[in-house]
């Protein structure tokens, strides 16, 4: 069974590391998993804000992969190169 990282935190301190990791998806991600067990309403609140973050993210995602029209071949192997670039850095390369 995986240790939570943030699991001693209170919640004020899960907000400095929401305030403090700047869009780190990574971060947003591990305190999204530690929000999944709190039940507080400033808990719920916090995990909406990550959760919104982590969207906006994969939407971006989105965007690339809808730029190449249907028909071009070759514009589809270039869409699944980015695709992947963006997957992993979460903008177009």
């Amino acid at each position: 069974m995986e240790q939570r990282k943030y699991f001693k935190y209170r919640i004020n301190e899960l907000e400095e590391v929401y305030k403090s990791g700047n869009g780190n998806i990574a971060v947003l991600e591990e305190l999204e998993e530690e929000l999944h067990h709190r039940s507080t309403q400033r808990a719920r609140k916090l995990l909406n804000a990550v959760q919104k973050i982590i969207g906006n993210s994969d939407n971006s995602t989105a965007v690339h992969t809808t730029q190449v029209h249907p028909f071009d071949k070759a514009g589809c192997a270039q869409m699944m190169k980015t695709a992947t670039v963006v997957e992993i850095y979460g903008e177009a390369q």
